[in-house]
């Protein structure tokens, strides 16, 4: 099971911000602060759906044995919830109907649908989710992973050797948007600045890491998955699923408390992410 979360905080503006402890940095002015937490969640919602900015076909990178490739950025991208900066880069899609490790609880019917782009500067990692339901969007959980969200495992050091190090963390951004990172005694967490933004179709997560806050910081190649929640009803999520699951050994050990191996308690299920 998961452990306790870390303090969360948001910014409501059309695109909503957040970051632990405060408002996320070059953010402010003309916007009004809301802090939410896991204690007492709050429900941010906003007027201005706008489409994600991004190509009107994309073109979906092809499968590469769980390999995500960052494509370097000529700038840093604005935090706005857009596509625009990171457009060119190959978008892995991701439907719940296919996915891997899928936990889907009976009578459910798969409704979500996702695309990941990825990119790196000179000090960020830069991921840019965009995701599409049929169903109205749910927040009203308390967990996280119990509200439409999207996830993202992370191991810095790369090794995937299955328990959980101080290098190893998930990361869940939720409708609302509240977030946690997960175990939250593991290590240092890495620094999350991120935006979630409704869209047309649903709604968009973009999200900014420093590349110092992923193992020792001077990785280019680092173990990397990631997955949706789908919840169609309230209460407890419906649907989970992962891009990608590698085919390995599972650790025997990390997740006696589950049914199965899963990536928030074994990393042998991980992929990759590398720097173009």
């Amino acid at each position: 099971m998961r452990c306790a979360l870390s303090a969360l905080a948001l910014l409501a503006v059309s695109g909503c911000a957040f970051q632990p402890g405060g408002a996320a940095d070059g953010f402010g002015g003309d916007v009004d602060a809301a802090v939410a937490s896991e204690d007492a969640p709050g429900t941010t919602t906003t007027t201005d759906a706008r489409a994600i900015d991004a190509p009107a076909v994309p073109v979906d990178a092809a499968p590469e044995e769980g390999v995500i490739r960052a494509m370097p950025l000529g700038a840093a991208p604005d935090l706005d919830g857009m596509a625009t900066e990171l457009a060119g880069s190959p978008r892995y899609v991701l439907d719940l109907a296919s996915a891997a490790n899928a936990d889907l609880v009976a009578g459910y019917t798969p409704s979500m649908t996702a695309g990941l782009r990825a990119g790196y500067d000179a000090t960020h990692v830069h991921l840019f989710f965009d995701v599409a339901e049929a169903k109205p969007h749910q927040s009203d959980s308390t967990n996280t992973w119990d509200n439409d969200a999207i996830t993202f495992y992370v191991d810095g050091a790369g090794d995937r050797a299955g328990a959980y190090g101080a290098d190893d963390h998930e990361v869940i951004i939720d409708y609302r948007p509240v977030y946690g990172i997960y175990p939250s005694t593991n290590g240092a967490d890495p620094v999350i600045d991120a935006v979630r933004l409704p869209t047309t179709e649903g709604f968009t997560v973009e999200v900014r890491i420093p590349r110092a806050s992923i193992g020792d910081g001077n990785a280019t190649r680092f173990g990397f998955a990631w997955g949706v929640f789908d919840d169609d009803d309230g209460g407890a999520y419906d649907g989970y699923g992962l891009w990608w699951a590698r085919q390995a050994p599972r650790c025997a050990t990390c997740c006696t408390a589950e049914t199965r191996a899963q990536a928030w308690c074994d990393t042998t299920l991980l992929g990759i992410l590398e720097f173009n």
